[in-house]
């Protein structure tokens, strides 16, 4: 059920990847790594109390567990309970110092000084006030007391693969060779993009197994940039980030399909093999499989046989095919035209 369920999660099949989960711990409640791997499956379903609930269970069964702490914070993070997820995340960092732990933590610190600002305003609001004169600001001070800091750039990313590449794909637009820092090892990969002076995108990502960093290619769109990488070996990846999971990769059978996965919204999968397949296997029909046919006979006949064809065909004008050559040669072979033509010799036509 276990390997079952991560296989469904992959393909980002997640309610049907929870019943398999549910199943795998009904039969073995004790292992922490199940519930973890439920808790993820929780969170991408929003089920951030549920998941919140998987993570304390597996602490429980294993206190030094880095990615137990890190369910717990993100289910702290999306409860908007960031103190307590900022605790879980530092916590996940002590165990194992990853870059996305890293970056949760940044991210509470952001949320916890937004609130800070809040409670200050809030405080300040609800302080006595004393009345002061008012002076009346000028047009440029207006002006300037508008004028607000630029907004962040929000940029998409996503990722597929194939038994043998991982492909990175950055949605922003208009980006050149020279905005971009792409810099990559076997185990990570660092990238950095300039999008104006004010702003850039980082994703700085410890990957879920080995690439080869010197075939990482670069493609730049006018909507996206792509980063091509080449796995060191051919395999599923469970995650494109590393985790503690004892599970990363998974085979990839390559025996059925020569095609690479790619994201679809489609609830329906065609077999384009079986397609395939139907298409090369229709027959030709009328003339045509008449002419396949002996083409068939001459192809697996032998020489007396092919002989015999050769000159039956020729002397009767077509109208013949015989493979019997004791038959066919000491004889010419007479025309036998269909029944009600007539079967009239091409010189005597002529004259």
């Amino acid at each position: 059920y276990y390997q079952a369920a991560n296989e469904l999660f992959v393909d980002e099949e997640y309610d049907a990847a929870l019943e398999q989960y549910n199943l795998a711990i009904q039969h073995s409640s004790n292992k922490p790594e199940f519930y973890i791997k439920r808790a993820a499956c929780h969170i991408k379903l929003k089920g951030f109390m549920k998941a919140l609930q998987d993570a304390n269970k597996a602490i429980q069964l294993d206190g030094n567990n880095a990615t137990a702490f890190l369910r717990q914070g993100i289910a702290y993070f999306e409860l908007e309970e960031y103190e307590s997820a900022k605790e879980s995340f530092e916590k996940s960092r002590k165990l194992s110092d990853q870059l996305q732990v890293r970056r949760w933590i940044r991210k509470c610190a952001v949320e916890l000084d937004e609130d800070i600002e809040s409670n200050v305003e809030e405080a300040k609001e609800n302080s006595p006030k004393t009345e002061q004169p008012q002076e009346i600001p000028s047009l440029a001070e207006n002006a300037l007391l508008n004028v607000g800091p630029p907004p962040k750039p929000s940029i998409r990313h996503e990722w597929y693969q194939s038994p043998t590449t991982v492909v990175i794909t950055i949605f922003v637009k208009g980006i050149t060779k020279e905005q971009c820092t792409i810099e990559g090892t076997a185990t990570t990969m660092d990238i950095t993009i300039k999008i104006d002076e004010s702003s850039e995108f980082v994703l700085d990502l410890v990957l879920c197994d080995t690439i080869l960093p010197e075939k990482t290619t670069t493609l730049f769109t006018p909507t996206k940039v792509e980063i091509k990488m080449f796995k060191d070996k051919q395999c599923k990846w469970m995650t494109l980030e590393r985790t503690q999971d004892p599970i990363r990769t998974l085979e990839w059978d390559t025996s059925q399909t020569t095609k690479p996965d790619y994201p679809s919204s489609s609830k329906i999968k065609k077999d384009w093999n079986a397609i395939d397949k139907s298409v090369e296997e229709e027959k030709p029909q009328g003339e045509q499989a008449l002419n396949k046919l002996f083409q068939d006979i001459f192809a697996r006949g032998s020489d007396e046989q092919k002989k015999a064809m050769e000159k039956s065909f020729v002397e009767s004008g077509g109208t013949v095919l015989s493979t019997n050559w004791e038959d066919v040669g000491s004889r010419k072979v007479e025309g036998t035209p269909p029944k009600g033509a007539e079967l009239k010799n091409w010189n005597d036509i002529n004259k």
